[in-house]
């Protein structure tokens, strides 16, 4: 038997509300529903579920509770009615909707029955877990297989009925799929993949034309490029990549020995090392190689004739100067480069010179004035002013252009020969009418003396006038009576010249001050000369098109027109294209005549 005299703990659950009591082990069921404080209601042990009656004579030990159980507390009413109710609905349900179903929950219900069932759990004397035999559990048990397994064969049936009924609707939405896929035409993945652009209509949003999904395999990729590169350099490797990367190499190098071949024609042609023999058009070349190694390149090119070539210098001058620069015009055509040097060699005695030189033999009456100096780099802000500007005009810098003129008057050299043959022989009278009727522009400096000139340039640098009126006298004492005559010595030798005058020893730093003011003041009486005392023009010239010396005033030669429409812009009375062709041309005889004229440029108003 049990001991009587344990305490044990019991769960008592009201809906949420839970309580734990102790009650002894020998208690009786009266006293379990006196813990629960409502004789009106039913106790239910949890696990396994067995409804608990009000009796005096059973103790709890008996009715099989045990430590630790709970108990659940429940209407009496209430359970009724809500069981009736469930039974009723399901029922309803059941019958109205899905046979199959209400056949496998009544068989569900019988086994769990079957299962939990109990036979003899109100007979007193029935077998408990820890009081009965473990033969009379094992007749319960071989009693309830019977049943249990008639209700398992029921459901294996009902599950294989199912499964039969799933598998022949798989086929049929197989068949279904099939027959779509061969009446309804698959689209076009080509046509897919070049579909444009278009225009979401809610919003209006742009959104790109379909793609198909590219592999990201080489974005995770963790080889070593190196790896790749030196594999891509195997003949043997194929793959697209590497066909790509073995040309652009091929291209690289190719490119890189061109441009070192035409710093070679270059070299040879300023040191003279090259020699070039006509035979039947063709022109075969042979110069040094120089810093590029032995001996001799030989190469031959298609010969140009003189007529030709100053057409076609002409057409690149148009599209593109910057072209005509030697190492420009020794890479983008060597034929063009080694003609001029031919056709020029010729006239001379020696094969050293300056492509430069033979290009303005060619054409004299063109624009050289840019050879002389370094290509003007543009910052970022002044390119986007430019542009703004020319308002889509093409630029000076266009070497497509320049590309473009080479290649067609190269393709037609046969026609060419009468190439503005009517417009060179109309220029070339003008120029013979303008040198007899003209006579050469001759500077001629004044030798009046005049104290208040000199007083003037040398008081720039001097604090008092009676210092300024010392060095005038010095000066007149030295033989240079205005500002024109000292415009045009050298430092070194005037201080000596006072030396020698005056006694006086006057520091470099300090003449060649006076010589630079001399020279400011003596540009602005040249330009008036050069205009032909025209000083309302000469002022129109600096202001409105920045052409106030005489390097600046000879650029515009060749295109006075252009100039013309610029001074009329805020001077009406600006002279004819001839008139100012003229001038031009005075400008740059002055420049020959005077060195340092060509050190002066207007200055541009910020």
């Amino acid at each position: 038997m049990a001991d009587t005299s344990k305490m044990w703990k019991l769960l008592l659950t009201e809906g949420p509300k839970r309580k734990e009591i102790q009650i002894q082990s020998s208690a009786t069921l009266s006293e379990l529903y006196q813990h629960a404080g409502n004789p009106s209601v039913q106790l239910v042990r949890a696990l396994p579920r067995k409804e608990l009656p009000c009796c005096d004579k059973m103790t709890i030990l008996e009715a099989g509770l045990q430590s630790q159980d709970r108990i659940l507390v429940l209407p009496k009413e209430t359970n009724q009615k809500s069981s009736r109710a469930n039974a009723t609905k399901a029922s309803s349900t059941k019958s109205k909707g899905k046979p199959k179903e209400k056949k496998r929950k009544d068989l569900d219900d019988e086994c769990q029955e079957a299962t939990f069932s109990d036979p003899d759990e109100g007979d007193s004397a029935s077998p408990m877990r820890r009081e009965g035999s473990k033969r009379a559990a094992a007749q319960v048990a071989s009693a309830s297989f019977s049943g249990m397994n008639r209700l398992i064969d029921e459901r294996e049936q009902i599950s294989t009925k199912r499964s039969k009924a799933s598998t022949s609707n798989t086929r049929k939405t197989n068949q279904n799929r099939i027959k779509s896929n061969l009446t309804t035409p698959r689209r076009n993945p080509h046509f897919a993949a070049a579909s444009t652009t278009g225009r979401r209509l809610e919003d209006g949003a742009v959104l790109d034309a379909k793609h198909p999904r590219r592999s990201n395999k080489q974005q995770f990729s963790t080889d070593d490029p190196a790896a790749g590169l030196l594999d891509a350099l195997n003949t043997g490797n194929n793959s697209k990549g590497a066909r790509l990367m073995r040309s652009r190499w091929r291209q690289a190098v190719n490119d890189a020995f061109e441009q070192n071949k035409a710093v070679s024609r270059i070299a040879a042609l300023t040191s003279g090392q090259w020699n070039t023999v006509l035979e039947n058009d063709t022109l075969k070349v042979t110069f040094s190689k120089g810093v590029q190694g032995r001996g001799n390149f030989i190469e031959q090119v298609d010969g140009i004739s003189e007529e030709v070539l100053q057409s076609l210098v002409a057409a690149i001058h148009r599209a593109n100067p910057e072209a005509l620069r030697p190492q420009n015009i020794a890479i983008l055509s060597p034929r063009v480069f080694w003609s001029v040097a031919h056709h020029y060699c010729s006239s001379l005695e020696t094969k050293q010179f300056d492509l430069g030189q033979a290009l303005q033999f060619l054409q004299p009456d063109l624009d050289w004035s840019f050879l002389r100096r370094r290509k003007e780099q543009l910052s970022a802000k002044a390119i986007e002013n430019l542009r703004q500007k020319q308002s889509g005009d093409a630029s000076t810098d266009d070497w497509q252009a320049a590309a473009e003129a080479i290649e067609s008057v190269e393709e037609a050299m046969g026609n060419l020969q009468a190439f503005e043959r009517q417009s060179r022989s109309i220029r070339f009278a003008n120029a013979v009418a303008a040198r007899v009727d003209n006579a050469p522009y001759i500077l001629t400096t004044p030798s009046d003396p005049d104290l208040d000139e000199l007083k003037e340039c040398v008081s720039e640098n001097q604090n008092t006038e009676s210092e300024a009126d010392h060095y005038a006298a010095c000066l007149l004492k030295a033989g240079i009576h205005n500002w024109r005559e000292l415009a045009n010595c050298n430092a070194e030798t005037l201080v000596q010249t006072l030396v020698t005058a005056t006694g006086i020893a006057i520091r470099a730093e300090l003449v060649q001050s006076w010589i630079d003011a001399a020279q400011s003041q003596t540009v602005d009486e040249i330009m008036v000369e050069i205009c032909e005392g025209n000083v309302e023009a000469a002022q129109a010239l600096s202001e409105f098109a920045n052409s106030g010396t005489p390097k600046d005033l000879a650029v515009w030669r060749g295109i006075t027109d252009e100039l013309q429409c610029v001074v009329k812009q805020g001077f009406e009375a600006c002279e004819s294209p001839d008139v100012l062709e003229r001038w031009c041309v005075r400008a740059q005889q002055a420049i020959d005549q005077l060195e340092w004229l060509d050190e002066f440029v207007t200055p541009i108003d910020e």
